[in-house]
Formats: C-alpha cells, structure tokens, sequence
C-alpha cells in the first residue's frame, strides 16, 4: 500500500511540477522510500533502470517521430517524464505485482476490448 501512496505522491509531483524543476525532489524522496522501506531485493536498482531505460528509450523514439513534442527538450526527456518511468518500475514488483499472473486473461480480453473502442469509435 506504501508503494502505490509513494508512486501517486511522485506522480503528481512529476506531472503537475513539470515546469518547476524542484519538484524531482518529491519523486526522488519517493524512489529513495521505495529502495529503503519498500524494495527487499538489494537488485532493485538494477530492476528499475532496465524497466526504465526501456521507457525511456519507447519515448525518445516517440518525441523523435513527432508524436510527443515538449518544449523545453529536443534530445533528451524532459527530467519529470524520465522520473515517472523510474516511478512506474517500482510498482511492478510491489503493487502491481497482482497483475503477473495476468498475461493469458490480457492475451484474451485485449483484442476483444480493444476492437470495441475502435469500432465504437469510428462508428
């Protein structure tokens, strides 16, 4: 329950601090109570750098092809937007760790759910 609180708390610090640089400080308040508190794996650093880097790469490629545009960055990710994805790993192995065991039911309901937002949204 911690690590959903942290994730929220560095979320909003993230998103709506976006232009107020300070506000990393929450976030990284919240990935350090994470890795002191939470995180009972001493490998946790490296769980979130490999879940991170590959967001961060999936956006530059986005931001490179145009679909997302911010505007203090051309090269690199905003830091708010680097830190959401750091963010984001810590809840895989704690509080989203309910959703693992998931993968068939995704594989399932996914194109069906899926279709109807498209075919409702087109028709």
């Amino acid at each position: 329950m911690l690590n959903a609180g942290l994730f929220q708390l560095g979320w909003f610090a993230c998103v709506f601090g976006a232009q107020r640089p300070w506000t990393a400080l929450i976030a990284i308040a919240c990935l350090a109570t994470h890795l002191l508190w939470i995180a009972n794996d001493p490998n946790e650093w490296r769980i979130l750098l490999r879940v991170a880097t590959c967001g961060w790469v999936l956006d530059s490629i986005l931001v490179h092809l145009g679909l997302f545009s911010f505007s203090d960055t051309t090269i690199v990710l905003p830091l708010w937007l680097a830190m959401l994805w750091l963010l984001f790993a810590s809840t895989l192995r704690h509080s989203l760790n309910w959703t693992s065991g998931l993968g068939g039911w995704a594989a399932y309901w996914g194109p069906l759910a899926g279709r109807s937002h498209i075919w409702a949204a087109l028709g």
